[in-house]
């Protein structure tokens, strides 16, 4: 039922993408910071400053999330969201050098926030829309005695992401 939901498919390929870069910026944001912001002049206690905060601004920016989604729409915020960090890439790529450590340290802190904070509100609201609205159909076509839904979806998705969560930050 989820395959031929009119969002899944789309919703999958985004879940893709943003897991594979939230666990790519997790497991090297240590080697990240020491490379290009330790040594480069900036101290260990400002880094471990920075990186000690990103899970709970994380987690703020993901409540506040949830009121541009439930306004806008998932594809506006998805978009939003990735224009800027293609924006804060293109402008790392062109106008920062290795000496460009607070621009350095702003990417690094402002991407894994942000990929994050959408990632984890739009999962939870996604999940719980597309659910609602399977539910919904079952409902009109009347079938009440369906597995749970929310379950699935999570199976589903889990199939899908986890493997490319794993591959893709290798390529």
């Amino acid at each position: 039922d989820f395959w031929n939901h009119k969002n899944f498919r789309a919703w999958i390929g985004m879940e893709v993408l943003l897991e594979s870069q939230s666990t790519f910026n997790f497991f090297f944001r240590k080697t990240f910071f020491d490379m290009l912001l330790l040594n480069n002049g900036v101290d260990k206690v400002t880094c471990d400053w920075l990186m000690s905060a990103m899970k709970p601004i994380t987690a703020v920016m993901t409540l506040a999330a949830f009121i541009p989604i439930r306004k806008y729409g998932y594809p506006k915020v998805y978009h939003a969201m990735f224009s800027f960090n293609l924006v804060l890439s293109l402008f790392m790529l062109l106008f920062a050098n290795s000496k460009s450590t607070a621009w350095t340290m702003l990417y690094l802190f402002a991407y894994p926030v942000i990929t994050a904070s959408v990632l984890s509100a739009g999962f939870s609201l996604g999940m719980a829309d597309m659910v609602l609205d399977m539910k919904h159909i079952h409902a009109s076509s009347d079938r009440y005695d369906e597995p749970s839904l929310a379950g699935i979806f999570m199976g589903a998705n889990a199939l899908f992401t986890k493997p490319a969560e794993s591959f893709l930050p290798s390529i």
